[in-house]
């Protein structure tokens, strides 16, 4: 059976003399090792390039060509450098052809006449040599692909004695993990020590100097700023060992570790958007208990008083006002909610038409000079004497109930002195303000105030009543009507808040916020269709008509309200609710609308957003009333329509 160690292995031998060649042939083959043969340089070269064997026994001394040159021709090519080649000589090493072959990068000498326990002692010693140095090579290789495959650098890090530093040695990756090569910094560190970030550069050094000190383990985490990559986040940990010249050797690794200091900041902005949530929910329970709750209890508090017997006028008047004043309180607080949920979800619309800037502020004036009376406040309206008249595009439900939000809050945060609203003209957009001599906001809060439930003072013993969500709201509102809105305050001097908008001229399509006009002649004995679900919304309108002498038809659901219609064409008007079951109340007026096209629909609903009024008379309807209703209001629309006077 042929030994398995000998049979991997190929042996080229070269010799001109034919006793000797046959017979060292005939010694190997004994062993089983592969061999052939050869005469000449040129011959061993034909065969080198042919074969590829793994020993060359090759005769110094050829007819043709030297074996030195031989040698040196073979080991000067890449692809044949790493064959094993045994000079063959009957002279000793001294001579000079030996030392010329050795010189030309032979691998050892023999010398003739080849004893065969020699030979064979030799040639096994070359082939552990070969078996090891593939080994080896297979190592380095395994090891050169393994480093190619860690997510960053494989590195030796040398510091001399005298302050140099270098990476003797570094992985392909350090061209990604410093964007330079392992050349450019074998032998000098600088263009590494170039990339750190300023502000980590020292805590690296001064790490680095406690490693090389106590012999402890390197770990460092920093940045780096790189040519194409920018900013980026490195981890380092190194083991040094002392070396005989005084200096420290590390052998080490660095990884790239920025996504995970990205995912960490990610996290830990989640972490403090997750405790603000919690605070923002906890500011929403605690808000919206305390403002629906407080009012409900005047509600129903006075409610219970008002039914008492042997009440005096005044008294029962008194009780009426304070119902009054809680249920506009508790309107406002749900309708603030409502405003800040739409703009959260994006669901408020912006529906822009001419506006007319003097009528509008002239109706903000009409509307909160009781309230400034109330306080013994001085209401000013400031508009520009040059300015007679000046019409712009915008929502005018929103645009007044930013300065609503805003004349509310002057008023409430001022106890004495004077608030003045108007406006100014600036290059493409209108300037409006609302300054009040009010106790002001400190400069640390006013960057806050503009934060749902918010306002400066914060604890339980605040002195002022609101949800806190009007100045989010404004801001919320003015960014979708494409401006925005800032303040200018001193603590116990006062406030004034500017917000602007986009301003263009729409003089020649003025029109009013206001439902159309309608003029109609008295009707002695109308007739009033009420379609509404709700048996206290029911009670309440049938209660005012009635004592106006209309007489009513209560229906419960939209298919209801179409069949009454046909049944009765004496109906005057349609008070018509948009949410009932059955039929809703858009589907029945349309459903109305395709037989009885000129009946006056007004809609009454709990549909209380900016949108709803637009929705309503796009399904037909003449008019709109959200909910709660107010008598006064509904009275005025009867007017307009002919069923009061």
């Amino acid at each position: 059976m042929i030994p398995q160690k000998n049979n991997e292995f190929n042996i080229l031998v070269v010799d001109d003399d034919p006793d000797l060649l046959l017979i060292t042939v005939r010694i190997l083959k004994q062993e089983h090792y592969i061999v052939t043969a050869a005469t000449t340089g040129q011959e061993c070269l034909q065969a080198v390039r042919l074969k590829k064997p793994d020993l060359l026994l090759l005769d110094v001394m050829l007819p043709d060509i030297s074996g030195n040159v031989v040698c040196q021709t073979i080991k000067s090519d890449p692809a044949l450098s790493a064959i094993y080649i045994l000079l063959l000589s009957g002279m000793k090493i001294e001579s000079d052809n030996i030392s010329e072959g050795l010189e030309s990068g032979a691998d050892g000498y023999l010398i003739k006449p080849l004893k065969p326990r020699e030979l064979l002692a030799r040639v096994d010693a070359a082939f552990r040599t070969i078996r090891a140095e593939k080994t080896l090579a297979q190592n380095r290789d395994m090891l050169v692909n393994l480093a190619r495959m860690v997510p960053g650098v494989i590195y030796q890090y040398r510091l001399y004695p005298d302050g140099r530093s270098a990476f003797p040695y570094s992985s392909p990756g350090m061209n990604d993990i410093y964007e330079v090569t392992p050349e450019e910094v074998r032998e000098d560190a600088t263009a590494v020590f170039g990339r750190l970030h300023p502000e980590d550069y020292d805590n690296v050094a001064k790490l680095i100097q406690e490693s090389a000190i106590t012999l402890q383990t390197f770990y460092c985490e920093f940045r780096v700023i790189l040519p194409r990559q920018g900013l980026r986040w490195r981890w380092s940990q190194a083991q040094p060992e002392r070396m005989e010249d005084g200096g420290t050797l590390w052998h080490g690794v660095i990884l790239d570790v920025t996504r995970r200091k990205l995912a960490e900041e990610a996290l830990k902005e989640a972490l403090v958007k997750a405790e603000s949530g919690n605070r923002l929910k906890t500011a929403f329970m605690n808000n919206i208990s305390h403002e629906i709750r407080t009012p409900l209890n005047g509600i129903l508090g006075f409610s219970q008083l008002i039914i008492e017997p042997n009440l005096s006028d005044d008294e029962k008047q008194q009780f009426f006002t304070h119902i009054k004043n809680s249920s506009n309180r508790l309107i406002n607080t749900i309708t603030s909610y409502v405003d800040i949920s739409l703009i959260a979800s994006g669901n408020l619309d912006v529906n822009h038409k001419p506006i007319d800037m003097v009528i509008l502020l002239h109706q903000l004036y009409e509307q909160f000079q009781t309230l400034c009376s109330v306080k013994n406040l001085i209401l000013h309206l400031n508009i520009p004497e040059t300015v007679k008249k000046i019409i712009f595009y915008s929502d005018y439900e929103l645009c007044h109930k930013v300065l609503s939000n805003l004349l509310d809050n002057a008023i409430k945060f001022t106890s004495k002195g004077e608030i003045t609203f108007g406006y100014t003209i600036k290059p493409g957009l209108l300037e409006f303000f609302v300054k009040d001599t009010g106790i002001g906001i400190s400069k640390d809060a006013q960057h806050r105030i503009f934060e749902s439930f918010v306002q400066e003072e914060v604890s339980h013993s605040r002195g002022f009543d609101g949800s806190g969500l009007g100045l989010s709201i404004t801001q919320g509102i003015l960014q979708l009507l494409g401006g925005g809105i800032r303040v200018e305050s001193e603590k116990g001097r006062g406030s004034t808040f500017f917000f602007h908008i986009p301003y263009a001229d729409a003089e020649n399509e003025m029109a009013t916020p206001e439902s159309k006009e309608i003029t109609a002649p008295f009707q002695k004995t109308p007739v009033v269709l009420i379609a509404e679900d709700d048996e206290s919304n029911r009670f309440y309108l049938e209660s005012i008509l009635t004592k106006l002498a209309i007489k009513v038809i209560l229906v419960t659901n939209g298919k209801e309200a179409v069949n009454q219609c046909r049944a009765h064409p004496e109906i005057s008007l349609i008070l018509m609710d948009l949410k009932m079951p059955v039929m809703d109340g858009f589907e029945a007026t349309g459903a109305i609308r395709s037989f009885w096209k000129y009946i006056p629909i007004i809609a009454i609903t709990a549909f209380a957003m900016s949108d709803d009024k637009k929705r309503a008379l796009d399904a037909g309807c003449d008019d709109y009333l959200p909910k709660p209703v107010n008598r006064e209001d509904l009275i005025e629309k009867l007017k307009r329509y002919g069923l009061a006077v």
